[in-house]
């Protein structure tokens, strides 16, 4: 078995399961964040199975100044910003893409 489907088992028995892309973005967009996927890095990042997995991490930005999420000074640091980080930690929100998780 591939590292991609053995990280997608140890996440399925956790109870997560991924979104489509398209679904992804639109839960995004409900706390005024979108994708920036020019910024797009696919990585190696090791999660729920303790094994290496190819992945996609992406430039997550607030919809409507483009500005990152994660900038130091810039950012908006407010309940939606609170949203997505307990979407991001919980690894809740994924998708599969060119063979690799998406993760936020």
């Amino acid at each position: 078995m591939d590292r991609l489907h053995v990280e997608l088992l140890a996440r399925q028995r956790l109870g997560l399961r991924p979104v489509s892309l398209p679904e992804l973005n639109l839960r995004l967009a409900a706390i005024g964040y979108a994708l920036e996927r020019a910024l797009d890095c696919d990585a190696t990042n090791r999660q729920f199975s303790g094994e290496p997995y190819p992945a996609i991490n992406p430039c997550i930005v607030e919809a409507d100044t483009g500005i990152s999420f994660a900038h130091a000074t810039k950012a908006r640091r407010d309940s939606n910003f609170d949203k997505l980080q307990k979407l991001r930690f919980g690894a809740a929100l994924f998708a599969i893409v060119r063979g690799r998780i998406l993760e936020i």
